[in-house]
């Protein structure tokens, strides 16, 4: 009997299967939301492969493509569903945070005074 039949004896399946990593593509959102998923020297994207790893429980490597706007998860297949809710939503956030977004543009100043322009979402 050769090793290969040895092991497939021995192979749990369901579990293999399991621990199969598959991708989850996530497109629809601009480039400054893709971008700040990457975060200040890729902290943000290194936290959020921990929270979709579970602390090391199942692997999860995020990939960025900020040329094509999109982010692909991948992980495990028991994990996928949970991971891509956690990207989607950190995603979420970060476009949250870009609609809410103002800006105070100094227009003329007068010894600390002045007329400032507001550029917003408006409403």
């Amino acid at each position: 009997e050769d090793a290969a039949a040895r092991y497939a004896r021995k192979a749990d399946l369901k579990s293999l299967e399991k621990s199969t990593v598959i991708p989850c593509q996530i497109k629809g959102y601009g480039p400054e939301v893709v971008r700040g998923l990457i975060g200040r020297r890729g902290q943000t994207l290194k936290s959020l492969e921990a929270v979709v790893a579970d602390d090391g429980k199942h692997l999860c490597v995020i990939e960025v493509d900020t040329d094509r706007c999109q982010v692909v998860v991948f992980t495990t297949r028991d994990r996928l569903k949970d991971g891509e809710k956690i990207v989607r939503d950190a995603m979420e956030a970060r476009h949250n945070d870009l609609k809410n977004e103002s800006n105070e543009i100094p227009v003329v100043s007068h010894r600390g005074d002045g007329t400032r322009m507001v550029l917003g979402k408006g409403g």
